[in-house]
């Protein structure tokens, strides 16, 4: 293992975003530990690849995650329990509540986009896969808030 040792403010001054938070500190640090700031050794193209499909495929589940976080607390605003992902069988149970028309519209339409969501999502599995395979990956995976 190395240890890296950097200069907070250095760090500070290369973030992004002036506004501070943890997981915007957690993203600068990966950042350079990516681009390596000691730079002992030039970045690899395939490593950046991999990490721009990650990230894909994280903005993707995070979208899906928020409409099924919808469609859960519309459930449970209708008295029925939490479900998890897959939504296949709490959808019957959706769909048979009593609802209005617009209530409807929204439901079907946050299926619609789970769905949709969820098909793009199956071919980034394989990249997920990838990923864990490499050393370097797996020990980025174990810090807290970096993905």
């Amino acid at each position: 293992m190395t240890l890296k040792i950097g200069d907070p403010r250095m760090i500070r001054r290369a973030a992004l975003s002036r506004h501070k938070n943890d997981h915007r500190d957690a993203e600068t640090i990966l950042d350079l530990l990516m681009r390596d700031i000691s730079g002992d050794h030039a970045e690899n193209e395939q490593s950046r690849e991999m990490l721009d499909l990650l990230n894909y495929r994280h903005s993707l589940v995070s979208k899906r995650t928020s409409v099924v976080n919808q469609l859960q607390a519309f459930a449970r605003s209708k008295g029925l329990p939490r479900f998890r992902l897959p939504v296949v069988k709490a959808r019957k149970k959706i769909e048979e509540v009593e609802t209005t028309q617009v209530e409807r519209l929204l439901v079907s339409s946050r299926f619609v986009l789970c769905d949709e969501l969820t098909r793009q999502i199956r071919p980034w599995r394989a990249a997920r896969r990838r990923a864990n395979k490499e050393e370097r990956a797996q020990l980025l995976m174990t810090h807290p808030a970096s993905g």
